[in-house]
């Protein structure tokens, strides 16, 4: 399926960043997505529009109600089509070069601090929130995966995954980019989170992950984090290494994060 965007500048605290949103029939449940090096690439927007809906390929019926999806452009830009390694690589190293020029938003080499981004991407969740009428899910992915455990302490945001949680860079291998205080509001709200990564992820450590989930759990007071873990040494589990998530019955690593969505927002 391939979606409809349309885009919309959104500024708060001075900052202003055009999201791009898949568009439905009907205004549904939405969906906050942030992306990772190298800007919306072709493969985050099939994850978008994986989110968005799957339709039967013999007449065109939803097989599932899908969701509004919004993807703020942080650094890079929207590509739609497939550009090849070259244009892969090259979009890469700028996307690269664009993060460290807004490295303060993100304090990719400090730990146990939330990154300011979060504080920008909440007010998009709020705003997410009164255009659909619902409370959201958000994900987060690569240098984004630990900017959602800054995110659900907020009553908009029901859900939240966390793909391939990769910052900080230098650290120890369990740090996250998350402040102790957020955390464990977050983890407090009772809510559920879900976290998955490669088990040979050179990026993500494994160990970062398993903290995370022990200490959700150990904070949260009923909640949990669900931790998945793929074979192999893949890095991007719902974008540029998705294929390797198919299990043998056909279900992915997009299958498992749409139906927690599913299940969780209602």
């Amino acid at each position: 399926m391939s979606a409809d965007w349309t885009t919309f500048p959104f500024t708060y605290d001075g900052v202003t960043r055009e999201v791009h949103r898949t568009t439905g029939d009907k205004p549904r449940r939405g969906i906050l997505l942030m992306h990772e090096l190298g800007g919306i690439s072709p493969e985050t927007v099939k994850f978008a529009e994986s989110l968005d809906g799957v339709r039967s390929p013999t007449d065109g019926t939803p097989l599932h109600p899908g969701f509004d999806v919004y993807v703020p452009a942080m650094f890079g830009r929207f590509r739609q089509t497939e550009e090849g390694p070259a244009g892969r690589r090259l979009a890469a190293i700028v996307g690269t070069a664009q993060m460290m020029c807004v490295r303060s938003e993100y304090r990719a080499m400090a730990s146990k601090s939330s990154s300011p981004i979060a504080g920008w991407m909440r007010a998009l969740s709020r705003d997410i929130g009164a255009q659909t009428g619902h409370n959201i899910g958000v994900v987060g992915m690569c240098l984004t995966g630990g900017v959602v455990f800054s995110m659900v302490w907020d009553p908009i945001v029901e859900a939240a995954v966390s793909a391939q949680p990769s910052l900080p860079f230098l650290g120890a291998r369990t740090e996250t980019t998350v402040s102790d205080e957020d955390f464990a509001a977050s983890a407090a709200t009772g809510k559920n989170a879900r976290a998955l990564h490669f088990k040979d992820d050179v990026i993500c450590d494994p160990d970062r992950v398993e903290k995370l989930r022990e200490d959700w759990q150990d904070k949260g007071g009923g909640s949990s984090l669900v931790q998945r873990t793929f074979p192999g040494k893949g890095h991007a589990t719902l974008t540029e290494h998705h294929a390797r998530t198919v299990e043998s019955g056909g279900s992915s690593s997009r299958d498992w994060v749409r139906e927690f969505f599913e299940g969780t927002l209602r």
